[in-house]
């Protein structure tokens, strides 16, 4: 196998790779206002609770409780909408 082929080969192959490691990386945050979000038709959005750093994923529990895992700090909070005004 000649140089250059070898080149491409491998050129490939870190082009393929980085398209499966980049995504998972950290990027920093961007502050959207909900009206810059963009919802298809019929879902909505609202803020439930602002004094979660680096919310990255939710889980809701059968009872109401809504688990927020963050990003990079290795913390999962819970939290219940205790007088029900969806915040």
């Amino acid at each position: 196998m000649n140089t250059t082929t070898q080149m491409k080969r491998w050129s490939a192959i870190l082009w393929l790779w980085s398209l499966v490691l980049l995504p998972g990386l950290p990027g920093n945050a961007q502050n959207l206002t909900l009206q810059q979000i963009s919802l298809p038709s019929g879902f909505e959005i609202q803020i439930f609770a602002e004094d979660v750093p680096d919310a990255r994923s939710m889980s809701l529990s059968p009872n109401g409780t809504l688990f927020v895992g963050t990003r990079n700090a290795g913390k999962v909070y819970a939290l219940k909408d205790t007088d029900q005004d969806n915040r």
